[in-house]
Formats: structure tokens, C-alpha cells, sequence
């Protein structure tokens, strides 16, 4: 039996990374799931968003994303459920890991849910 992969909706949920970037393509949006004991970031690189939804100004990202909602969790709990984690950062939390959802990710679980 699969774990639970749940979504909590708040304020936080989804936002954009606080690292400096130079590159816009490379900021982060960002949201979380819970698995568990297991605090799971679930990453989305703005040029993976842009490429799953085309050019989008930073002001309607989150519009979008609430739109695609669904879609967009399903394709992160299809990662979560694979176990296989990030390394890239190490988070202060034992108990926190993180994801990288890909446009490719993104279109076919959108594709997916629209297909039933």
C-alpha cells in the first residue's frame, strides 16, 4: 500500500524560492507535501514552468498554478511515491527532503487527468 502523500494549502503554498539568482529561468516555485513524518519540497524551475504552460508573467505564475493544481500534485506524487530525493541541498531538517518536477512531469499528468 502506498503512503499518503498530502498537499497542505496555506499562504506558503505554492511560493517562490528566497535564493538570488541571476538567471530568472533558474528561481524556483516552490510547495510542499507531507508524507508521513516527511516534509517534502516540491521544486518547479521557472523555465520547466514556462515550459509547461509557455511565457507567463511572474504575476499570473500562481494563477496558473492554482488553475493546474491537480495536475501539478499529481505529477508530484508519481515522484514522491518513486522515493528518489534530491541532493542538491541540504535542508535544516532531518525529516526534509525535495523533488524537481520538470515540465515534461507537469504536461503528462496534466495530459493524464484529462485523458480519464
Amino acid at each position: 500500500m502506498s503512503p499518503e502523500v498530502c498537499f497542505p494549502r496555506n499562504e506558503q503554498n505554492p511560493r517562490w524560492d528566497d535564493r538570488q539568482l541571476q538567471n530568472w529561468l533558474r528561481r524556483e516555485l516552490r510547495f510542499d507535501a507531507e508524507v508521513g513524518p516527511l516534509r517534502v519540497i516540491c521544486r518547479i524551475p521557472r523555465g520547466d514552468f514556462v515550459r509547461a504552460f509557455g511565457p507567463i508573467s511572474d504575476l499570473d505564475v500562481f494563477k496558473v498554478f492554482e488553475r493546474y493544481r491537480p495536475g501539478i500534485e499529481a505529477a508530484a506524487r508519481e515522484i514522491i511515491l518513486q522515493g528518489v530525493y534530491e541532493s542538491d541541498i541540504e535542508w535544516a531538517e532531518a525529516d526534509t527532503v525535495s523533488i524537481f518536477l520538470t515540465g515534461a512531469d507537469i504536461q503528462r499528468a496534466i495530459a493524464a487527468a484529462a485523458s480519464v
